[in-house]
């Protein structure tokens, strides 16, 4: 960009960066963003900038194509505040995720800890009628890679925001993780009622020390193909969720622990 200008990007170079990335007509993409970096946009103001983000991927996908992001609520862990999937908000997911859940034509999953939202004719294929469990089989993750949707990270490195990796631990059986079971309130037609739903989740005594999937993204980039492309003073990032379950899910079975720095000392888990 020209020095002297007080932006360092406009419509044009997100539609260029998204087209490169490989969103077109007719796919299904899964957004994840941090646009602390992406502020700078021509056009002065927040909700210029979220705006315009989701018009270039809208005319980008077509009237055939469906955007996705996360709008997880996992705050609502082990407490009694009820999910109510019309208002509860997103939690630490992004100010463009929580922009698209407020859209009036966004769907929304059915999960009080772990929801997607979604915009086009795939949402409700994708986002009705979903497992109890955040992960595995019927989970919202498990359509995101039988489908190959195109993940698309705008603003940080994918391995930072990379959820379906504990879809990936889930199918595979890693050791240190256990189903635990939630009753929690949520809105059912009109009705607060205490249901089940399922995650995922750490031992407490395993000494775990996370490597912040290090390992895992050094393989893919080895084995498999993540594109780049620089956007204002950050950049994006764009992977097949197929391949990346492929690639992955190979590797922890080669090394079960491939999540972790290293092995834990303390195996709560064996006998």
């Amino acid at each position: 960009m020209p020095s002297g200008k007080h932006y360092d990007y406009d419509f044009d170079d997100l539609l260029r960066v998204y087209a490169t990335l490989g969103v077109r007509e007719g796919r299904d993409i899964y957004v994840t963003s941090d646009l602390s970096r992406l502020m700078r946009y021509r056009e002065p103001g927040r909700d210029a900038l979220l705006a315009s983000h989701l018009r270039a991927l809208q005319e980008l996908l077509g009237p055939t194509g469906t955007l996705f992001v996360p709008t997880a609520s996992l705050n609502l862990c082990n407490t009694g505040i009820m999910f109510d999937p019309d208002v509860t908000p997103s939690a630490d997911m992004g100010v463009f995720a929580e922009y698209v859940r407020t859209r009036p034509n966004a769907v929304r999953s059915f999960h009080p800890f772990w929801s997607f939202a979604g915009i086009g004719p795939a949402a409700p294929k994708f986002l009705h009628d979903v497992s109890r469990h955040g992960y595995g089989w019927g989970s919202v993750f498990q359509r995101f890679v039988s489908n190959d949707v195109l993940g698309l990270n705008v603003g940080l490195s994918p391995h930072y925001s990379i959820s379906v990796i504990h879809h990936i631990e889930t199918v595979v059986g890693v050791p240190y993780r256990y189903n635990k079971e939630f009753i929690h309130p949520v809105l059912r037609a009109g009705r607060e009622v205490k249901e089940p739903f399922y995650l995922n989740v750490l031992y407490r005594k395993c000494d775990i020390v996370r490597d912040k999937n290090q390992k895992i993204f050094n393989h893919f980039q080895r084995c498999g193909t993540l594109k780049d492309a620089v956007l204002g003073r950050g950049k994006a990032y764009s992977f097949s969720h197929a391949e990346f379950f492929r690639v992955t899910a190979e590797l922890l079975k080669q090394d079960i622990y491939a999540w972790l720095e290293q092995p834990p000392t303390r195996r709560p888990y064996q006998h």
